[in-house]
């Protein structure tokens, strides 16, 4: 086994972030909403010695954003693209 692989998948549905004060908390055009979002993630370990391994990952893999919008779905209020991350690692056992 001295190769590994995984790849993970996360999703987060549409959800409230944050909402207005309680006194208004019947007007979800005041409320943020994060609308539905996929990420996927890729890691590979190879082996070397029983005590060194190497690592390479990539997170958010096909760059996904995160949008927020304000009451309706249609009106975007936020688009953030975060980017993918590339992580590489040596791991030693003493």
């Amino acid at each position: 086994k001295k190769f590994g692989a995984s790849i993970t998948y996360n999703y987060t549905a549409e959800n409230i972030r944050n909402a207005p004060n309680i006194a208004l908390i019947n007007t979800p055009s005041r409320s943020q909403f994060l609308m539905p979002r996929e990420l996927y993630n890729a890691t590979m370990r190879y082996t070397l010695r029983p005590n060194l391994t190497l690592s390479f990952g990539v997170q958010n893999l096909f760059n996904a954003p995160q949008k927020y919008y304000r009451g309706v779905s249609d009106q975007l209020q936020t688009f953030l693209m975060q980017g993918t991350t590339i992580t590489g690692g040596i791991e030693g056992r003493f």
